[in-house]
């Protein structure tokens, strides 16, 4: 699936992971994939954002 999406990508691809991911209660700290590293330079620009949870609202989107 990863291929068709990259090859089929008329412009930009955006490939995002998470830091930080809880299953069953616990903590576990994430790590980029290994295949990143192996696209050139010179093809990809590497941007982080810095998202701040705010548990006091409900950001959810509605589809509806």
């Amino acid at each position: 699936l990863l291929y068709v999406g990259m090859t089929r990508a008329e412009r930009y691809l955006y490939l995002t992971h998470v830091r930080k991911r809880y299953i069953n209660g616990a903590r576990f700290y994430m790590h980029p994939s290994p295949f990143l590293e192996e696209i050139r330079d010179e093809l990809k620009e590497v941007a982080k954002r810095n998202f701040k949870s705010n548990s006091n609202s409900n950001n959810q989107l509605t589809i509806f």
